[in-house]
């Protein structure tokens, strides 16, 4: 997901940053209850951008405060159903990457072959 924020493009970046970012930010890691509520959502969703414009090596210099500026001036509610649409899809990859991992080095311990 491509995201413009003061006047600068990226791509966000799913990543342990992130998670490490939103754990600083509330104090606690991420459980997918965690998201039922705009607080944490949005904690998470600052915690991509902050974690995907430093891969990026951009200097955004952006405060939590300014991001949820940024947010309401900028449509938040689309904004924050897209970042969920993209989260979401990446979980779900993530998710069946495992599964089928798993399966594999299931049928190899017990030799049979798919």
């Amino acid at each position: 997901m491509k995201i413009k924020i003061k006047d600068t493009e990226f791509e966000l970046r799913y990543s342990m940053r992130m998670f490490i970012n939103y754990e600083a930010i509330i104090g606690k890691s991420l459980e997918p209850t965690d998201l039922q509520n705009y607080t944490n959502f949005i904690a998470l969703f600052f915690s991509c951008v902050v974690a995907s414009a430093s891969y990026h090596k951009i200097q955004l210099g952006l405060t939590y405060e300014d991001f949820i500026n940024w947010l309401d001036d900028n449509g938040g509610e689309l904004i924050l159903l897209q970042f969920g649409e993209w989260y979401m899809n990446i979980t779900k990859a993530n998710a069946d990457l495992i599964i089928e991992r798993t399966t594999q080095e299931g049928r190899k311990e017990t030799g049979k072959k798919s």
